[in-house]
């Protein structure tokens, strides 16, 4: 499958980038000190059509596909992951959830302002009491003869101090739990709805994090999205396309700690140590890394625009690219050593750590990767969990013969049709990665005994980047042949 952008999508890239240069970069280390929202920028960024990229054209959008909305993203968390997460909670969660389910009239009244940053979404799910865990939403939606009155309180809520248009999930009919869960639209200036105290974060400091209270707000019948009680398979929905924005997110946090180590690795050659050669073979798993995660985000984007299912997909993106951030931010600290330890150091030891902080997050939320792996329906394949397990799963010391595996009845239990199979599928599958890993290992170990190799493969024209090549490796080995043909999802 080929994930070469097409001149649109370059044009988008081009243009975020040229955005970032100019509006983010020499500012995004002052946003980050003080924890002010950058609104004047996010207003320039809905002029320019960058909010509004995946809405449709009679709204005010330009109708992009998810991939070129994906580009967007990464190309301003590159610069500053506050703002890219703006970006991604505005125009996926918020203005999404409105695009696809709210009515025509809604719609016209609505999407055109958010298009053009004017307004500014929150999408408000998760509360005090119940993050990942849905069906244990306390706020309620009490239908009376004016509409609906709306009680509770919201935590962690994107822009929930400076949105102007408020999109709530509440319980409708609380005695069916997740399934009487509906969405509603509400405005800033509605009489009950408030902004509490704002969340002060280890990272994101940018970004405006608060809660949101609804105390008695009546929303008339019209506010109302879609059908009654069918709120939660909506949210599901927007989260399946959101998780394609916060991996598009991570990747471009993952990239901008990537070129500034390489930045640094270069400044440092000029004054050559044996530090060097360790930063150069790391140099070089980070772009594996991160170019694994990207792989999966332009196959979850493809699988979306090609309107097939891709929840699964989504979710793999997100883990890779999470886990694959939080590494190469980790590793670019500690390229720049004690320098990148205190908050009154230069800019660059602090962008570094500005970085490896905001990397934290995608961690442990939208959803964690640990209530990602455990999804029941549409996360992680089977045989995808299998591999991250360690070797003793099963009770069996290894995979070395998938085939004479005996899977007891309690192995059985819960996996429903064709589970059996994936797990035979995800120990051979286990077993492949185990090769490929260690022919990895043997290139970095080729790396670290001839660190010439990466300047070369920088300097020469029309070399093939020493990254490519590690990542080529990993297709020696050969796909068992259960998985050949292509897996539905």
């Amino acid at each position: 499958m080929d994930f070469a952008l097409t001149d649109e999508q370059r044009r988008i890239q081009d243009a975020i980038r040229d955005f970032g240069e100019r509006e983010v970069k020499p500012y995004a280390a002052a946003w980050d000190r003080d924890e002010a929202f950058p609104r004047e920028v996010v207003a320039r960024l809905g002029a320019l059509g960058f909010l509004g990229l995946g809405l449709p054209p009679d709204v005010g959008g330009r109708g992009a596909d998810a991939l070129a909305c994906a580009l967007v993203v990464e190309g301003v968390a590159r610069y500053d992951a506050s703002l890219g997460l703006t970006v991604a909670s505005h125009a996926g969660l918020a203005s999404g959830h409105i695009n696809q389910f709210a009515s025509d009239a809604m719609r016209r009244r609505y999407l055109p302002r958010l298009a053009r940053g004017e307004w500014l979404g929150a999408w408000c799910l998760t509360e005090p009491g119940s993050g990942s865990d849905a069906a244990g939403l306390c706020t309620r939606a009490v239908r009376d003869a004016d509409g609906w009155l709306l009680t509770g309180t919201k935590m962690f809520i994107t822009q929930g101090s400076v949105g102007h248009v408020y999109v709530v999930l509440a319980s409708t009919a609380p005695e069916l739990g997740q399934r009487g869960i509906s969405a509603f639209v509400v405005e800033r200036d509605t009489p009950g709805l408030r902004s509490g105290r704002k969340i002060e974060k280890l990272g994101l400091r940018a970004s405006d994090t608060a809660e949101v209270i609804l105390d008695n707000v009546r929303v008339p019948p019209g506010q109302l999205i879609g059908e009654e009680n069918r709120g939660y398979k909506q949210a599901l929905r927007i989260l399946d396309g959101g998780r394609i924005s916060i991996a598009a997110w991570c990747h471009g946090i993952g990239r901008g700690a990537l070129e500034e180590s390489i930045a640094y690795v270069r400044e440092r050659r000029r004054c050559p140590s044996p530090a060097l050669r360790g930063m150069e073979s790391t140099l070089a798993e980070m772009a594996m890394r991160l170019e694994a995660g990207r792989v999966l985000l332009c196959r979850a984007a493809h699988l979306k625009d090609a309107g097939r299912p891709f929840r699964a997909a989504a979710s793999m993106a997100k883990l890779v690219c999470s886990e694959a951030t939080m590494w190469a931010t980790t590793r670019a600290v500690q390229f720049q050593g004690g320098a990148s330890a205190g908050r009154d150091q230069p800019v660059e030891p602090r962008a570094a750590q500005r970085r490896a902080a905001d990397a934290l997050a995608p961690l442990i939320w939208l959803p964690s990767s640990g209530s990602l792996a455990r999804e029941p329906r549409g996360g992680l394949p089977l045989h995808v969990e299998l591999v991250r397990r360690p070797c003793g799963f099963l009770g069996g010391s290894g995979p070395h013969d998938p085939r004479g595996v005996r899977i007891g009845r309690r192995d059985r239990r819960g996996l429903g049709r064709g589970g059996v199979e994936s797990l035979r599928v995800g120990l051979e599958l286990r077993e492949v990665l185990s090769r490929r890993r260690i022919l990895h290992g043997g290139r970095l170990l080729s790396l670290r005994r001839h660190p010439p190799l990466l300047s070369q493969a920088e300097g020469r024209p029309g070399a093939v980047p020493i990254q490519t090549q590690i990542v080529g490796t990993l297709h020696l080995c050969p796909v068992p042949r259960r998985c050949q043909g292509g897996a539905k999802e």
